[in-house]
């Protein structure tokens, strides 16, 4: 491969690495609304916020499809097959299923069981198309790689020490959100202890156990993320398991562990609805921030993982320039 066609082949890899960092995160924040919408749900400045959020999302599809064409283009007639069947469904997913649901003033649920499926499924097939084309393209000459030395143990056990911490602030406010905070939102004029003693007592222990088996286990797998930064590996598992790989894994397990918050709140908040005047079921405000939070620690590991680094300058120019200064990386 001549020095050209490695260089296309290095700004198509960047290219993709963007391309595919903005598509997986605005399928992460439309997940996060479409679940816990309630923040931005509504009229007047939540309806605005919300208004906002939904442009943002689209935006950053569109910009990561985009990206991705430009990479597919660059690489085989296959990759760019499978990225024009990707925009064909995501044209019949959105004009199909969100277009016509939103504009057709009986809300054309036919139009949208039956469009939004088959967007989606054609926009899987295309993706996998593009995924084929891009493993079968030639394979790349070695590139210069700044190899630099291991992470040294000690960074790596304040990273681990400081995502351990981070986690523990997140399981403990879910704690006393799902205990606290929102059977209080679900019952205002009454006390908490008030709350827990209407409940039936088999009814508010199930709930309560729920929880707490919530708590456990991912206070267990917080552990062991700890347990894992503090051995002092050696070889490839040390220089493979660097900080930034322990922040990105403390990230996304943080929006892990939210989602799954929500899951085991369910008994103890349909009790408490079913039985505690007014008999809403709600939650309080600071479990919708924290729900969003979770979606935004995914975005961020997201980005984090797949945005590549500064470019490094291909070998063929650096050899070129022996003799002078070493070679830096360039900025983005």
């Amino acid at each position: 491969m001549s020095v050209t066609e490695s260089k296309r082949d290095e700004l198509a890899r960047r290219r993709a690495r963007w391309g595919v960092a903005l598509v997986a995160s605005s399928i992460v924040a439309l997940g996060g609304v479409w679940f816990g919408g309630g923040l931005i749900a509504g009229t007047g400045v939540r309806g605005v916020i919300g208004a906002i959020v939904l442009i943002a999302i689209g935006v950053a599809y569109v910009a990561g499809i985009v990206i991705l064409l430009r990479a597919s283009w660059t690489t085989n007639r296959v990759a760019r097959i499978g990225m024009m069947v990707v925009v064909s469904g995501t044209l019949i997913a959105s004009v199909g299923g969100v277009v016509l649901f939103a504009l057709v003033d009986s809300r054309d649920l036919v139009g949208l069981i039956i469009t939004l499926p088959i967007g989606i499924l054609v926009s899987v097939g295309g993706a996998i198309t593009a995924l084929i084309g891009w493993l079968l393209r030639p394979p790349a000459e070695p590139r210069a790689r700044n190899v630099g030395t291991p992470p040294s143990p000690r960074a790596r056990r304040w990273a681990g020490i400081a995502v351990t911490a981070g986690l523990a602030v997140v399981i403990a406010f879910g704690l006393y959100d799902a205990l606290v905070l929102s059977p209080q939102a679900m019952a205002p004029d009454s006390t908490l202890a008030d709350i827990y003693a209407l409940l039936d007592p088999a009814e508010r222990a199930g709930g309560i156990i729920m929880i707490v088996v919530w708590a456990a286990f991912w206070s267990i797998v917080t552990l062991l993320v700890l347990a894992v930064a503090l051995v002092p590996w050696t070889g490839g598992v040390g220089r493979w398991l660097t900080p930034n790989r322990l922040v990105v894994l403390g990230l996304a397990l943080a929006s892990v562990v939210i989602f799954f918050q929500g899951w085991s709140t369910f008994s103890l908040g349909n009790t408490i609805s079913d039985t505690v005047p007014p008999m809403v079921g709600t939650r309080s405000w600071q479990a919708e921030v924290y729900w969003f939070a979770g979606t935004a620690f995914m975005i961020v590991a997201i980005v984090r993982a797949l945005v590549p680094g500064p470019r490094l300058r291909p070998e063929a120019d650096a050899s070129s320039r022996a003799g002078r200064e070493p070679s830096r990386a360039e900025p983005r």
